[in-house]
């Protein structure tokens, strides 16, 4: 589900616009329905039944996470996805991204290098 949201808050930040239920509901079911179908492909399920029991599942779980992104994004506006920190960047990137690992130092005045990707910054 993690890709889906993704995929789904990418697009709108893409348009400029923020989590709203009543406008995107039928988006993110689309995305949703796109995911399914790619998973199904990769892996077919057992039967008909658990595939579409396991689609609304999927469907009830982002109906929440638009319900939560909605109320959060009354405070906080999403800006970056996928922030990449000693890595190549997701897509077209962002300004925060670095080729360089960040050094990070600890106590005792040692260091450790360290790389990934920063999920979402606000």
């Amino acid at each position: 589900m993690h890709d889906v949201f993704r995929e789904f808050m990418y697009r709108l930040t893409e348009e400029g616009r923020l989590p709203n239920v009543k406008r995107d509901e039928k988006l993110l079911m689309e995305v949703v329905d796109k995911e399914a179908e790619a998973l199904r492909e990769k892996s077919p399920p057992p039967t008909e039944e658990v595939f579409s029991a396991q689609v609304e599942e999927s469907k009830q779980v982002a109906r929440v996470f638009l319900m939560l992104e909605e109320e959060y994004c009354e405070e906080n506006i999403p800006r970056y996805f996928e922030v990449a920190v000693g890595l190549d960047p997701e897509r077209e990137g962002s300004p925060l991204d670095t080729e360089k690992a960040a050094d990070i130092s600890l106590p005792g005045g040692r260091s450790i290098r360290t790389r990934g990707r920063i999920d979402r910054v606000d």
